[in-house]
């Protein structure tokens, strides 16, 4: 049994290291027309949040997040303190952290759908 934790141990830390070099992106965020789709190591999905339920994107810092009280109520899923934060702020729900690598493309994309006709939400 310890050989399989120990294993497991080995496999994040290595994750972690090549993460923080960006060498190997942990979660890939994808932007369709409709929805942004989360996917740990490029393959796997693990979540999605459609670009209707999300009224405002911003780029922050950990420690604006922090001071602002958003650290102890969203929902997070990314790289903490290795790469810098985007807020996807959601109708009547929680905010949703992420940390894309390119992060002023990704605010972009979600920009240009928050911009569409009929649309009464914005981008920052």
């Amino acid at each position: 049994m310890s050989d399989i934790v120990a294993t497991i141990i080995t496999f994040a830390i290595i994750i972690v290291v090549l993460s923080a070099a960006r060498v190997l992106p942990v979660f890939v965020y994808n932007v369709t027309g409709r929805e942004i789709t989360i996917l740990l190591l490029n393959r796997l999905r693990v979540g999605r949040i459609p670009l209707s339920d999300v009224h405002e994107v911003t780029t922050e810092s950990w420690g604006r997040l922090l001071m602002d009280g958003t650290l102890l109520d969203m929902d997070f899923c990314g790289s903490p303190l290795l790469l810098p934060p985007t807020v996807l702020w959601r109708k009547g729900r929680r905010p949703f952290v992420i940390t894309p690598r390119d992060q002023a493309h990704f605010v972009g994309l979600v920009s240009k759908y928050l911009q569409r006709p009929g649309n009464e939400s914005r981008a920052s």
